[in-house]
């Protein structure tokens, strides 16, 4: 039987600590969008910012309970938002879990990981 795809907190306390401002930035960004959309219907917003709105999900989920379920998290979600973006959260997961792998080595793009937190 196979495993279920699952994202595993670090226990290197560096790690951690740079996850949790990454969280903190995730919720930054998302707060700034709403700012700047302050009429837009929640479901558009979430639809329109999925990959941010899943990233910070699935952090938000690992750093509270130290692993996620991924295929279980994305049916919570989906219940939660109404709707799943399957490509966006798949992104998202895949970004989470390089973050806890490699420290973002193997991410492109975005603002990566504080190498010293």
């Amino acid at each position: 039987m196979e495993e279920t795809p699952k994202i595993v907190l670090p226990k290197d306390e560096s790690i951690k600590r740079a996850l949790e401002a990454k969280l903190d930035e995730y919720r930054g960004r998302l707060d700034r969008m709403r700012k700047q959309e302050p009429f837009m219907h929640p479901e558009l917003f979430t639809r329109a910012n999925a990959h941010s709105v899943y990233k910070c999900a699935i952090l938000e989920r690992l750093l509270d309970k130290g692993e996620v379920d991924t295929p279980a998290f994305s049916l919570e979600l989906q219940k939660l938002h109404g709707f799943f973006d399957a490509l966006n959260y798949d992104d998202a997961a895949a970004v989470i879990d390089d973050y806890c792998m490699t420290g973002g080595s193997n991410v492109n793009g975005g603002t990566g990981l504080a190498k010293k937190v």
